[in-house]
């Protein structure tokens, strides 16, 4: 599962969260995987919304990149017992990669 989470974030989320935080993709990166294994999920969460903030900009709600940020959101948000956001994040994501692979169809 860390691998999983690591790929994710390194390729899809960290990119456009270290320009937010003015630190590499690979400082972001590393940054983000620390601060998952060591069960920071505040730090986690800081890095992910981040992200959301420069994406959600321009991005379309059923842009890939943005759902699985918020899904990666709603871990940290759960983690951190905010369990009514993240469902939020949760259904977010649902919704926006349901979307997406609709219109993928069309």
């Amino acid at each position: 599962m860390r691998i999983f989470v690591a790929l994710i974030l390194t390729v899809f989320v960290l990119p456009a969260a270290a320009n937010a935080q003015d630190l590499s993709p690979d400082e972001a990166s590393n940054r983000m995987v620390r601060a998952m294994e060591a069960e920071k999920w505040d730090e986690a969460l800081e890095i992910v919304d981040a992200f959301i903030e420069d994406w959600e900009e321009w991005a379309e709600p059923t842009n890939p990149t943005l759902c699985i940020a918020y899904f990666h959101k709603g871990l940290c948000e759960g983690r951190l017992e905010n369990f009514s956001a993240a469902a939020r994040s949760f259904e977010f994501c649902y919704k926006g990669l349901t979307r997406h692979l609709e219109t993928r169809r069309e």
